[in-house]
C-alpha cells in the first residue's frame, strides 16, 4: 500500500470475481460487443413488457406533465434546426425571455432523439420513444458500470434491470426529467476509471456525462453535486496527485457545458422576473376580485396568441 502523499502506481483493473468464469469466461465464447448487444436486446424486451402497453400506443398522449415535456422536446429540436440562439427563449409566457429555464429543459434526453426529428414532426411519438429509450439506456449503462467494477454477467444484467425499473422511475412515467437517468452510471464508470488509471480523458468523460445528466434532469445534477464529492473521497485518498487533473478538466467542461445553452446564467433573472409577475398578478386579483382571474392580462402572456376575450 502506498504511503500518504506519495503518488501510487495505477491500480490494476479488478480481478474476475470467483465463479464468473462460467458466465463470461472461455466457456461463454462471447466477445464484449456481443454481450452488450445481448444485454441491450434483453432490456428492450423488458422495457416493452414492463411498460405495456406504452410501446403499442406511441401516438397517444397521457394526461399530465407528458404534454409539457413533449412540447419542450419539440421546441428544442425546432430551435436547433431553425435558430439555435432562440433555444433558451421558449415560445411561452410572452414577453418573458429564458422561459425554457423556468422548468426542466430535459435537453440531455432531447439529444438522444434528435435524429427522429428528421423523419417525423410528431411530438407525441418522439416523446414516447424518448421515455422508452431512457429505460433501455439506463439499464444498459448500469450494466456497463457493474461490468467495469468486476461483476459477472448475470449480476450485471440484474443490476441494470434493478436500476432502470426501480419504483422511483416506473412511478414517474409521465416525468421525462425523472426518467432521464441514462447518464448517471456513465459518470460513475469514468470517475472510477479515472482514479484507477489516472487518464485525463476519463475525467473529461465523467464531467461530460455529468453535464448531460444535469441537462436531462436538474434535480439529478443538484444531488450529484452534493453526493459525488463524498463518493470520491475514498477514491482520491492516497492519490492526491490526480485531484488537480480531475478538478481542472472537470471544472472547464462543467463551466462550458452549463453556460453553453445560456440557461443557467440567467436562471436567477428568470425567477426574479416571474416572481414580480406573479406578485403583481395576485395583487390585482385581490383588488379586482376572483371573477377577474381568467380575464387578467397575465393570461394573455401565458397563452400567447390565444385571445383573452375568448376566456
Amino acid at each position: 500500500m502506498a504511503s500518504f502523499g506519495v503518488r501510487p502506481d495505477p491500480i490494476a483493473p479488478p480481478a474476475t470475481p470467483p465463479g464468473s468464469e462460467a458466465v463470461v469466461g472461455p466457456g461463454d465464447g462471447s466477445s464484449a460487443g456481443v454481450r452488450v448487444l445481448r444485454a441491450g436486446a434483453l432490456y428492450v424486451a423488458l422495457t416493452a413488457l414492463l411498460t405495456y402497453p406504452l410501446a403499442l400506443r406511441l401516438r397517444i398522449m397521457d394526461a399530465g406533465d407528458s404534454a409539457f415535456f413533449a412540447w419542450v422536446m419539440a421546441w428544442e429540436a425546432h430551435a436547433l434546426k431553425t435558430e439555435p440562439a432562440r433555444l433558451p427563449h421558449g415560445n411561452m409566457f410572452h414577453p418573458l425571455r429564458y422561459t425554457l429555464g423556468m422548468d426542466e429543459p430535459v435537453f440531455g434526453t432531447t439529444l438522444l432523439v434528435l435524429p427522429l426529428h428528421l423523419l417525423t414532426d410528431d411530438a407525441v411519438l418522439i416523446f414516447n420513444v424518448a421515455r422508452l429509450l431512457t429505460f433501455v439506456l439506463s439499464a444498459l449503462t448500469a450494466y456497463l458500470l457493474a461490468r467495469s467494477l468486476g461483476a459477472a454477467e448475470l449480476p450485471s444484467l440484474l443490476a441494470g434491470a434493478a436500476f432502470a425499473f426501480s419504483p422511483i422511475r416506473t412511478d414517474q412515467i409521465a416525468h421525462l426529467s425523472t426518467l432521464g437517468t441514462q447518464y448517471l452510471p456513465l459518470v460513475l464508470l469514468f470517475l472510477f476509471r479515472f482514479f484507477r488509471l489516472g487518464t485525463a480523458r476519463d475525467a473529461l468523460l465523467a464531467a461530460l456525462f455529468f453535464v448531460l445528466e444535469a441537462y436531462a434532469c436538474g434535480y439529478h445534477g443538484v444531488v450529484g453535486l452534493l453526493v459525488l464529492p463524498v463518493a470520491v473521497v475514498p477514491l482520491v485518498w492516497g492519490r492526491w496527485g490526480r485531484l488537480p487533473v480531475a478538478l481542472g478538466g472537470g471544472r472547464l467542461l462543467l463551466l462550458r457545458g452549463f453556460t453553453g445553452l445560456d440557461l443557467s446564467r440567467h436562471l436567477l433573472v428568470v425567477v426574479g422576473e416571474a416572481g414580480q409577475q406573479i406578485a403583481a398578478f395576485l395583487e390585482e386579483c385581490r383588488i379586482g376580485g376572483g371573477a377577474d382571474f381568467l380575464r387578467h392580462r397575465v393570461a394573455g402572456r401565458a397563452f400567447g396568441a390565444v385571445g383573452v376575450e375568448a376566456l
